[in-house]
Order: structure tokens, then sequence, then C-alpha cells
């Protein structure tokens, strides 16, 4: 069994090298923003796709770009192996060697946060798929004019028919599949094009297009939370905020192990977002040497 990390970069060029460092010598496959400057992140250690696309929040192009990353690395993925997608600045809170014991010993298991949409208590509502969505650059200004217009006016759309055998579920971006169910979900829309083209409109899809496949697999009875922590607990659920010492300490006082808000317990292997080398050397320091006492498993 191998892991194979996604990295999805856009901005923090330092903190992308020093997660690239922290991840060992697992291959590491990176898509890096078409609006950063991709000669920042190069980095010997790492795969980039080799073809960058510009990336919007709330729309299509984040899939866009974790797909052309999927299937970049797929002819390198073994279908008992672990394919982890990360932003470009998050970083492990376990040492790689412990990274790999809790995949072995957990193996088979697919993490991924995912609960029914429309969900009220996470504030995600049926919209996301019952309107016609466009996605648009918000540095562009008045050529937001028109798609901002059309988002407006919610055309409705067919969702049921669209997801067809398919039921809606939604959660968070970040997840660790196994091999053989990424090429499932791979396998899946392949043959339904017409899905695809309707996920392409839908709103903020990277929280509900790998749910939505996972979930109609076979491997939907082996689904965890996430292994990705991230704290909105500041932010009223708008954004994660930025690791600081006080998150550090937290760290060692729960030794890793976070209630999510609706998503259940997460035994993080990472988290995210980091912008201090100061912070993430004190997560080598004090964060690492604990993994000795995490759970022996999460089944």
């Amino acid at each position: 069994m191998k892991i194979h990390y996604l990295v999805l970069a856009h901005h923090n060029p330092e903190q992308f090298h020093e997660l690239v460092s922290a991840l060992g010598d697992s291959p590491i496959y990176a898509h890096v923003d078409a609006k950063a400057d991709a000669a920042l992140f190069a980095n010997p250690a790492v795969t980039f796709a080799p073809k960058r696309i510009s990336v919007s929040w709330g729309g299509w192009s984040i899939v866009d770009a974790t797909l052309r990353l999927i299937l970049h690395a797929m002819p390198q993925v073994a279908p008992e192996d672990y394919v982890v997608l990360l932003s470009g600045d998050s970083y492990p809170l376990r040492t790689p060697e412990a990274t790999r014991e809790f995949f072995a010993r957990n193996h088979g298991s697919q993490f991924i946060n995912s609960v029914d949409l429309p969900s009220v208590e996470m504030s995600k509502s049926i919209d996301r798929l019952s309107k016609h969505y466009v996605e648009y650059n918000p540095r562009n200004g008045k050529r937001n004019l028109l798609p901002r217009l059309i988002n407006k006016a919610g055309i409705p759309r067919n969702w049921q028919k669209a997801l067809g055998q398919r039921k809606a579920y939604t959660g968070s971006q970040w997840w660790a599949l196994t091999g053989e169910a990424v090429q499932w979900i791979l396998d899946d829309i392949r043959d339904d094009p017409a899905y695809v083209d309707f996920m392409k409109h839908t709103r903020i899809p990277d929280e509900h297009f790998f749910q939505i496949g996972l979930m109609a697999s076979p491997f939907a009875s082996r689904r965890k939370p996430t292994v990705l922590w991230s704290d909105y607990s500041r932010s009223y659920g708008t954004k994660p905020i930025t690791m600081d010492e006080s998150h550090v300490e937290e760290m060692e006082q729960k030794r890793l192990v976070f209630d999510q808000d609706g998503y259940g317990i997460v035994h993080a292997l990472f988290a995210r977002k980091f912008a201090d080398k100061a912070l993430t050397d004190s997560i080598r320091e004090r964060v690492w040497p604990i993994t000795a006492d995490v759970p022996a498993s999460v089944l």
C-alpha cells in the first residue's frame, strides 16, 4: 500500500514547500492555479499537472483541477493504495510513518465528510443542485455582471433526473480514498457524461461531487469522517481560520481527535490553514511525538 498525495495550490509557495518536505517519500502531484506564478512552486519532489487552469471558488474549476490531478496520478495508483487530497496550505500532524500505519490499520475505510443534502445543520441547501449556477472570477469586475444576474435569477433544474439512481450528499472538500474507490468514481462519470455536464453548473461542487460519487458506490458502507482538520469555530462556519499557537496547544490537549460539528469525530492526520514556518516547526517538535498514542483503529 502506498499513499499518493494530490495537492491544490494557489498561494503561499513557502508553505507549499513546507508541506512537500513533510510528506516523506510518497508520490506528490500538484495543480497550481493558473493565476499564480508556477516558478515559485517548482519542486523536484512534485509531479505537476501538465495543464493549469484558473480556479475560482464555488465553481466547477475546483473539481476540474482535482480530476486533472486524479487522471494524471491514476496510472501509478494501485487499487489498495490511498489517494489523499490536500490544499497547498495543509500540513501533516503525524510523521509519514505514523500516517502509513494509520491507513494500514484502517485499510478499506473511505475518509470523506458526507451528510444528506440538504442539510440544515450544516447550512447547505438543495439550491446547490436545484438552481443553475455560472462560475465567475470575482476579480473580473464588470465581466461578472451577467453570471451574477443568472445566478441571482435562480433558474430551476431537474436535479433528481440528473442524479438518476444517485442520492444527494454534501460535505467538505478534502478526502482520502482508496485507489479502487477513486477508479469506481471515474468509471461512473465516464459512463454518464450528461451527469458531469449537469454538475458543471452546480454551486460549490467540490463539496458534493465526490460525496455523491462515493455514496453511490459499493464503498459507501466503509465511509468515515475525513482525516483533515479545519477550524471554523471562530469564523461562523464561513471559512477555516489560519492556524496559530493556540491550535498547537489544542492538538496536544485533544491528542489529534476532534469533534467536527455534524461530520463526526475526526482522527486528524492533517490540518489547514498554515502560513508560518515557525508554526510548522512547532508541529514537528510538539505534535508529531504524540502519534504513538493515536487510537489503534477508527473502524
